[in-house]
């Protein structure tokens, strides 16, 4: 919340659909984004059930599976960039990825 949405919202490219996962969030997450009061933002609640990996180590690799999976069926646009919650962008990062996409 401190990082990635606050990019997202000083994007140079402002037609988007912001979908943000809550992940089984026990925070205010869900309040707080909420209480941006942005109409391209849709927060979607996806409970965290109990289906990773036996090992901590392959955590890493199934965490996000399940909030990516639901975002992505929410998603109506035709392009997407994706962005984990401790990342952040560049204020043109996607006007630049279009750029380039509409190059080929």
């Amino acid at each position: 919340m401190d990082r990635a949405l606050p990019s997202v919202l000083k994007q140079t490219h402002a037609n988007m659909e912001i979908i943000v996962a809550a992940h089984g969030c026990t925070d205010e997450t869900i309040e707080a984004v909420t209480g941006i009061n942005d109409p391209r933002i849709t927060v979607i609640d996806v409970p965290r059930k109990r289906t990773y990996p036996p090992t901590a180590m392959n955590h890493w690799l199934a965490g996000p599976i399940a909030p990516a999976n639901a975002a992505l069926r929410e998603v109506s646009g035709d392009w997407i960039a994706r962005l984990d919650d401790d990342d952040e962008w560049t204020p043109g990062h996607l006007s630049e990825l279009l750029w380039f996409a509409h190059q080929g």
